[in-house]
């Protein structure tokens, strides 16, 4: 140990032997973590756990998930007098606020023990909160100190310096409890975002710990400065440490100390550090340790030998256990963290798995009927001169099967006449809309010239209308943007004519010639009102809105999405809802799709998934976090936090998610081989179950 065991030992020793009281040795600073004393415990800088409360109550304002912990000591087994030295600790953090927003408070209490005749108990109420948000940090701890003496029957009997029982009562051991408040403070600077530095005073208050009410035995202050270089699973620390000696004068302590974490997906995360220290003196300790993590249980152990001193083969050194328990998700890499899962929300409608290619078999069912009607439909539209309305239905039959050329070019084509003649009125009586109704039909045919001579009829029979020049104008454009047809027409090709006062029988609309190589982008279809039935409409929605979201065409999922929560609402619909808003990262609009779908589902798996989103979304939209958070640079300590989320998620099953999470760790650290490996896994069984 850093200081010398034996002098306590000796004070419990010649107390109960009825000695004089020497000079103080109580409260030494023994240490508490395993984990802390297999790097000599220069832990001042490091400082990222529950046993903060102890080494440097600063740290805790870092820390934002609950944490518990318990330790165990066997100090200097096997000491010729059989002294039995052990030290027992058990704290508990707990972050105020979302992620700890208003500090992080902590408990603790600490027991020294020498065989029954000795004990040291310390009661530990600590605080820590940031300074300047991730920069500096600052924390104290108030404690309650208690120590007492096992006398016996020589309490009323003293011995004299030769051992003689005198017969009187001895002075000392009359007072054999006392007990007193102190306090500790601390510092921690984080300097680059893989440098920190750390600061501690232990024993602020110098409080007066004799026995005897007469006596004064000042507790001396400690002082503790540390440097530390912290990559993700690798720590290097450096300590140098002023101690208060019982004699008076102060120990100087250097400690130098390194841990390596080796992380591994399926078997969780191993640890080993060691460290060295060498004092004035002729002091020096060497320290060992290793510890393995899994989930949110860890498990350390240290050992450490003293290499100079009363201890250097007359023991076998000293023993350390711990265990922490961390609760809920830390929140280290939140904001990133909740970015990968949302961006993987498309679980919640079974995208990519055999259920929605089952959805998505049956969609394509609907969308080859629907083609077939809405086109029908704008065949009848068109005939009776609502070319508007036709114009609305093939753009229904193209959100359904976007990639045909064919109905692509008559969408084209209705979108150039209806611009300027959305509604043709009146054309059974009179010659110039006649001729205009047959112009319209002819170049929807693909007709181009018979067309172009209706048009030019039309003009001449009202040469005023400006509009029908820019009809005119824009045909013979489209004419020779045009290529020759070669598909088969898609819609049917000709009924009876209404009786017109032409000559020109009308012509039932025909497939033109594709447009250009770079088509105008296809509006979104609005629902108007048509022959079709109901159920044709919402069998029409659910296939655009199950194709649009396999494309990644949320705005028109949207669109489906909105005329299917009217007409048929369902958890499902708004889930596709919720996914198509976050996918254009709208979290609002998604948050209350969500929502509305979580009051909607019975199935509770689905439920539970919903709230796991929702939970996810709330902060995202309260943080104002839109984009751009990858590039966010990223501690250490929140990729190795971020790393560890992966292999939470990837040992629930949710392979997906853990994708993200490892992703998001190598943007951030490209060099991070761990989360290579455990992505290079993680996909190999994605191929693997066809994923």
């Amino acid at each position: 140990m850093r200081i010398k065991l034996h002098r306590l030992i000796l004070i419990a020793v010649l107390a109960a032997l009825g000695g004089p009281p020497p000079a103080r040795a109580a409260f030494e600073d023994l240490g508490v973590s395993a984990r802390a004393l297999g790097m000599g415990d220069a832990f001042t800088a490091v400082a990222d756990d529950v046993y903060d409360i102890y080494y440097n109550p600063a740290g805790l304002a870092t820390l934002d998930q609950p944490q518990l912990g318990v330790a165990y000591s066997k100090l200097f087994p096997g000491l010729t007098d059989n002294s039995n030295l052990q030290n027992s600790f058990v704290g508990y953090e707990n972050p105020i606020g979302n992620d700890g927003r208003w500090g992080t408070v902590g408990f603790a209490w600490n027991n020294f023990d020498l065989a029954g005749l000795y004990q040291e108990n310390s009661a530990y109420a600590s605080y820590g909160d940031a300074i300047i948000p991730g920069k500096l940090y600052g924390g104290g701890s108030l404690k309650y100190l208690e120590r007492s003496l096992n006398a016996g029957s020589l309490a009323s009997n003293a011995l004299s310096p030769t051992g003689i029982a005198t017969g009187q009562p001895d002075s000392v051991l009359q007072h054999s409890s006392e007990y007193t408040a102190d306090a500790d403070l601390g510092l921690l600077y984080r300097i680059l975002p893989r440098w920190r530095l750390g600061a501690e005073i232990q024993h602020l208050f110098a409080p007066n710990i004799a026995f005897d009410p007469a006596q004064s035995d000042l507790l001396g202050r400690n002082y503790n400065l540390g440097v530390a270089y912290k990559t993700p699973f690798t720590t290097l620390t450096g300590e140098y440490d002023i101690v208060a000696d019982p004699g008076g004068w102060t120990d100087e302590i250097g400690t130098l100390a390194g841990e390596k974490w080796l992380p591994t997906l399926m078997d969780g995360t191993f640890g080993v550090r060691g460290s060295i220290a060498l004092g004035n003196r002729s002091y020096s300790q060497a320290t060992a340790g290793i510890s393995y993590k899994i989930n949110k249980l860890e498990f350390d152990y240290a050992f450490a030998m003293q290499l100079s001193g009363l201890t250097l083969g007359e023991t076998g050194g000293s023993q350390y256990l711990d265990m922490t328990v961390r609760f809920g998700r830390s929140k280290k890499a939140a904001p990133l963290f909740r970015e990968a899962m949302i961006e993987n929300m498309p679980e919640l409608a079974s995208i990519s798995t055999p259920e929605f290619r089952y959805q998505e078999a049956a969609a394509g069912r609907y969308a080859g009927a629907a083609v077939r009607e809405f086109l029908k439909e704008a065949r009848t539209a068109a005939v009776a001169g609502r070319f508007g309305e036709a114009q609305e239905r093939v753009g229904q039959a193209l959100a359904l099967k976007s990639a045909d050329a064919t109905i692509r070019s008559d969408y084209a084509r209705l979108k150039t006449v209806s611009a300027f003649y959305p509604d043709i009125e009146g054309f059974t009586n009179d010659p110039a809309r006649a001729a205009i109704y047959d112009g319209i039909l002819n170049f929807l045919d693909g007709k181009d010239r018979r067309a172009l001579q209706d048009i030019s009829y039309a003009a001449n029979l009202d040469p005023s209308s400006a509009k029908l020049i820019a009809l005119k104008n824009a045909m013979e454009s489209a004419a020779q943007a045009a290529l020759p047809r070669q598909a088969a027409a898609v819609l049917p090709a000709r009924i009876p004519a209404p009786p017109a006062a032409s000559a020109a029988s009308p012509v039932a609309v025909s497939p033109a010639p594709p447009p250009a190589p770079a088509p105008a982008v296809v509006p979104a279809p609005v629902a108007v009102s048509a022959p079709a039935s109901k159920a044709s409409e919402v069998a029409s929605d659910s296939a655009i809105l199950e194709m649009a979201l396999r494309r990644g065409d949320y705005d028109r999922a949207i669109e489906a999405g909105r005329r299917l929560a009217k007409s048929h609402p369902n958890s499902l619909v708004y889930r596709r809802l919720g996914i198509a808003y976050a996918g254009r990262m709208d979290y609002d609009e998604a948050l209350k799709a969500l929502r509305l779908a979580y009051s909607l589902e019975a199935n509770p798996k689905i439920r539970s998934k919903l709230r796991f989103y929702i939970e996810a979304l709330v902060p995202i939209i309260e943080e104002g976090h839109r984009s751009g958070l990858a590039a966010k640079a990223l501690s250490p300590e929140e990729i190795e936090q971020l790393y560890q989320n992966g292999v939470e998620l990837y040992s629930q099953g949710k392979l997906r998610d853990a994708e993200k999470a490892f992703k998001a760790v190598i943007e951030a650290d490209r060099r991070n081989m761990p989360a290579r490996r455990a992505l290079k896994r993680i996909q190999t069984e994605l191929l693997e179950q066809g994923q």
